[in-house]
């Protein structure tokens, strides 16, 4: 049921003043106005919004309810249910304190015809609600009704919210429904539905129409005033139960909004990238045959229908934005490798952005190993890089002496500049913020002598789940390569409890003195002293003293952690990958990307603490040279069931893809793809995996609006391209001059 203008005072909706004054604001500044114009929020108040993401008008008004608390039936006291949320309608028999001071008990009598219950506060929460008590007062109680403890057949509700009747008003104070809002410390439900009571009173019919008007009449959605009042103050005639999760009708058209601004950004990115100038390269005719004919192995037909598709988009006039996404070991660093090979053979540069040092370092290796005997100038820049040589680097990389420099973060900084930028290649690409790729893309401007930009290629081992991958991900072109190398094992899941770690222990021992070596993983660095525990979860630096000392006392151990010098790392690393180290011991620093041929076997230790894909990608470090290889994963004692769960479909699962699904339905998408690192706009109303068909249905109008006003030029769109730039931020290119 829609709201109607009964329910909107028309007094109130018109006073738009926050100081007292007559003139109201423009409704743009009105509702850009911080909380602090709204009574009763001081600086304290306002840093608890801001918590929650609210530091505006506007931002209270969109602030989604959890749910809604149906406070419509009213019954006798001796009728209402026990175990439901009811509204208990009486008077205060008596009312009184008892218990200590610290541990002050209030309880207060409350009767009709029918019988008595009794309402409880404790832990002070009886403050502001003891002094409105007194007997004979005629009250609206509203909780969780339970049966008395002490008492049978009594009833009992703790810290019901309290309304104050008048004499004769048979309606309550508050509305019947009422919203839960998400709320956070210093904040609570009354407040918050206070200050968005004022916010409605004064700016609802401020808020602007961003919907186009085919989208509104397509899904029969209100107008955003009437959706606003509709969405915090629903009115329902009849007295039916609400049920579980129900939600107004103005909720989905806040979805729909939210999801029509999420796509529509995502192709206009999208047509923004299609219109930038790029560099024509035509595939490799010298150097990549070259290489191919020194691999001891031959490309899957994945990888060669992958490289094909990224050929394809190089030889466009048009920057290239592709998605290489594969499966742990499937062989994307040397498709990246071959469309490089186009680039440097005619004279363009390439870049090679890696998460950490340690994947960077072996990047180095496999390029000196590849590109040697090619004779193609290439580098290594990280922050460990000694200034000297750095200097040189930068140099030879400015002159376009050097034609591929790969590397960590340092590929950022701004005394980096490129000759002739043609190809940028990021690996694991949700590690790297939406700007930082976009600052790596930028130093191609002025290749050629023309202001064009460098084509990009972004991998992950992360794959996207399908489900997502054309909604969220559509602005990027997505090649798969979804099948292993023939040869490449897939390595067998062992799950064990923490006490049972002794087994994993003789495990690792059988696999090194069959040759091979191997990983230890856990989760952190150190314990902090104050957390050291047995509870606590397993640290590097400890274990490894402890598996020094006692468990692999007979065999060679290393640690290797991202807080390391460069110097010590990377020492670490070339120990272990040249056979020096039987075991390393390691964070996370190994997840992604590192290559050694001999590790047959990994433990994970509190393995229930990681992520269902990070565990995945820390498989994929062993059983990479055609030996089969073993992952135990140690599950802590306080392993909980979500925990116990994941670990599960970890050991049943091995497809990559797969376990991208249920990453997704485990963790959500916001979890998952990492919206502010990809640059897209967090989620109020939708959900993803909820909301997929929808998604898909509105990219379809999104399309066809932009083909008809691609610069949203249109007076008509003005506020839509308005509310576009403000919801993605950051996270949209420059909106144009249309």
């Amino acid at each position: 049921m829609r709201l109607t203008r009964a329910h909107q005072p028309a007094q109130q909706a018109r006073d738009y003043s926050f100081g007292g004054g007559t003139e109201p604001p423009g409704p743009d500044r009105a509702l850009a106005q911080p909380v602090t114009v709204l009574r009763g929020v001081g600086e304290r108040r306002a840093q608890a919004l801001a918590r929650l993401g609210i530091t505006t008008v506007e931002d209270l008004l969109l602030h989604a309810p959890l749910r809604y608390e149906d406070r419509r039936l009213r019954l006798p006291i001796a009728a209402l249910p026990l175990g439901a949320s009811v509204t208990a309608v009486g008077r205060i028999g008596n009312a009184s304190f008892s218990g200590r001071w610290g541990r002050r008990r209030f309880s207060a009598r409350v009767e009709d015809e029918s019988g008595w219950l009794e309402a409880v506060w404790l832990n002070g929460a009886w403050r502001g609600v003891a002094a409105k008590l007194a007997p004979g007062a005629r009250v609206a109680l509203y909780g969780k009704l339970e049966a008395h403890p002490r008492r049978p057949g009594g009833r009992l509700l703790f810290h019901p919210d309290v309304e104050l009747l008048k004499e004769g008003d048979e309606e309550l104070p508050q509305p019947a429904i009422l919203p839960v809002y998400p709320c956070g410390a210093g904040l609570s439900q009354r407040l918050l539905r206070g200050l968005v009571r004022q916010a409605l009173a004064r700016c609802a019919a401020l808020l602007p129409e961003v919907l186009p008007e085919g989208v509104r009449a397509a899904y029969d959605l209100p107008g955003a005033t009437e959706a606003l009042w509709q969405l915090h103050a629903p009115a329902l005639a009849g007295e039916e139960p609400l049920g579980e999760g129900w939600r107004p009708a103005a909720a989905r058209r806040f979805l729909i909004e939210e999801l029509f601004l999420l796509v529509l950004g995502i192709c206009w990115r999208k047509r923004l990238r299609q219109g930038e100038p790029g560099i024509s390269l035509p595939p490799s005719t010298r150097l990549a045959p070259a290489l191919l004919d020194r691999l001891p192995f031959r490309l899957t037909p994945a990888q060669e229908r992958a490289r094909a598709e990224i050929e394809a988009d190089l030889r466009q006039p048009r920057p290239m934005h592709r998605l290489l996404q594969g499966e742990v070991g499937s062989g994307k660093t040397i498709v990246a490798m071959l469309a490089m090979l186009a680039a440097l053979e005619q004279g363009m540069q390439a870049a090679l952005l890696a998460p950490t040092e340690v994947l960077a370092e072996q990047y180095a290796r496999r390029l000196e190993e590849w590109l040697g005997p090619l004779e193609v100038p290439h580098a290594l820049l990280t922050g460990g890089v000694p200034a000297p040589q750095r200097r040189r680097i930068l140099r030879q990389l400015a002159s376009g002496a050097c034609l591929l420099l790969a590397g960590t973060h340092a590929l950022l900084e701004e005394d980096v500049e490129f000759a002739r930028l043609g190809l940028v290649v990021i690996d694991e690409q949700h590690r790297f913020g939406v700007a930082q790729r976009a600052r790596l893309a930028r130093k191609g401007r002025g290749a050629g002598g023309a202001a064009r930009l460098p084509h990009l290629l972004v991998m992950t081992a992360t794959p996207i789940p399908r489900s997502l991958a054309l909604t969220v991900y559509g602005d990027l072109d997505i090649s798969s390569i979804d099948a292993l190398p023939p040869g490449r094992l897939v390595p067998e899941t062992i799950l064990l409890p923490a006490s049972h770690q002794s087994k994993a222990w003789l495990r690792l021992h059988r696999a090194v003195a069959a040759g091979g070596q191997a990983y230890v993983v856990c989760p952190l660095r150190e314990e902090p002293a104050e957390a050291r525990s047995p509870r606590h979860s397993a640290a590097a630096r400890q274990l490894v003293e402890h598996l020094r000392g006692v468990v692999l006392r007979d065999l060679r151990v290393g640690l290797l952690h991202g807080s390391q010098p460069s110097s010590e790392k990377l020492a670490t690393l070339h120990a272990f990958q040249e056979g020096r180290l039987q075991v390393l011991v390691s964070t996370t620093v190994v997840e992604v990307g590192l290559d050694v041929a001999n590790a047959t076997f990994m433990a994970i230790v509190d393995a229930d603490r990681f992520g269902l894909a990070q565990l995945h990608q820390l498989r994929g470090r062993v059983a990479r040279g055609g030996r089969r290889g073993v992952c135990v994963a140690l599950a802590s004692e306080e392993a909980g069931v979500e925990g116990r769960q994941r670990l599960a479909t970890f050991a049943r699962c091995s497809d990559g893809f797969a376990i991208a699904e249920h990453d997704l339905a485990l963790r959500g998408a916001g979890e998952v793809l990492g919206l502010r690192q990809a640059g897209l706009p967090a989620l109020g109303f939708a959900d993803l995996r909820r909301d997929l068909t929808l998604a898909r249905d509105l990219r379809g109008c999104a399309e066809g609006l932009l083909a008809r006003d691609p610069s949203l030029s249109s007076p008509q769109h003005a506020a839509l391209r308005e509310a576009l730039g403000r919801r993605w931020g950051d996270g949209l290119a420059a909106l144009g001059s249309g």
